[in-house]
């Protein structure tokens, strides 16, 4: 599944846990909060993170702008 995604200033994808696939962002503009297995980073544009299967994640906008990102999630 390969979809663009986007969150408003203070928006979020909550922690969730994948199983049976994986998922990999590529944040196209704005700034993200990502946590990596509670491990918290800051993502701004043309960084890539990934979530391999039985891992979690979460992303939350900390900018002022809208947050675009590319979503692809692999399925086993």
């Amino acid at each position: 599944m390969f979809a663009h995604t986007s969150l408003e200033p203070g928006g979020s994808i909550g922690y969730h846990v994948h199983e049976g696939e994986s998922e990999t962002y590529y944040i196209l503009n704005g700034t993200a909060e990502f946590s990596d297995n509670g491990n918290i980073v800051t993502l701004k544009a043309g960084d890539v993170a990934y979530t391999p299967d039985g891992e979690g994640h979460g992303i939350r906008n900390v900018g002022e702008d809208t947050l675009h990102f590319i979503s692809l999630i692999l399925y086993k």
